[in-house]
């Protein structure tokens, strides 16, 4: 099995960033337990803010990072 590198970028349509994050983080704890408008909430403000990068390996988008100030 081949790596290829990670690459960290953000992405020009806010929606999409929105489907990647909700996809990637809702199953996991504590956003599990989070109401919606809390979670979903948190999530809309990093990416107007632009408080967030998508790490994509290859094509394949693996990972979310965002934060608060």
């Amino acid at each position: 099995m081949s790596q290829q590198a990670l690459i960290v970028r953000q992405h020009p349509n806010p929606a999409f960033v929105l489907g990647v994050a909700t996809n990637l983080l809702y199953k996991h704890s504590p956003f599990k337990e989070m109401l919606t408008e809390y979670f979903v909430g948190g999530l809309i403000g990093q990416i107007q803010r632009e408080h967030y990068f998508i790490t994509f390996e290859g094509d394949e988008i693996v990972g979310f990072t965002g934060w608060g100030l």
